[in-house]
């Protein structure tokens, strides 16, 4: 696939048409000989990893059900990370 192919305009969840509905992604890596330098040093592994890394950003299609449920997760983790948040600052005082 090439960098700027665009995909097709379909749901990845489960192959309905998306209708337009399109999630940004930026994708990057880099080969998989670069881990080895991990025992070297954590340092030259990441220096090296991000020269020598690719990056693509591409778009991937949702249908609307698709688009509403992770709409809606987002917003109850949200909610939960919040009320947890709240709820142990109550109980520190």
């Amino acid at each position: 696939m090439v960098k700027e192919a665009p995909l097709p305009d379909r749901c990845v969840k489960c192959n309905a048409p998306a209708n337009g509905l399109r999630l940004r992604r930026s994708l990057s890596w880099h080969h998989p000989v670069l881990y080895l330098l991990i025992f070297v040093g954590v340092l030259i592994y990441v220096i090296l990893a991000s020269v020598l890394g690719k990056r693509a950003t591409i778009y991937v299609g949702l249908c609307a059900e698709h688009f509403q449920r992770r709409r809606k997760r987002i917003a109850i983790g949200w909610i939960l990370l919040a009320s947890d948040f709240f709820s142990r600052r109550r109980f520190c005082q």
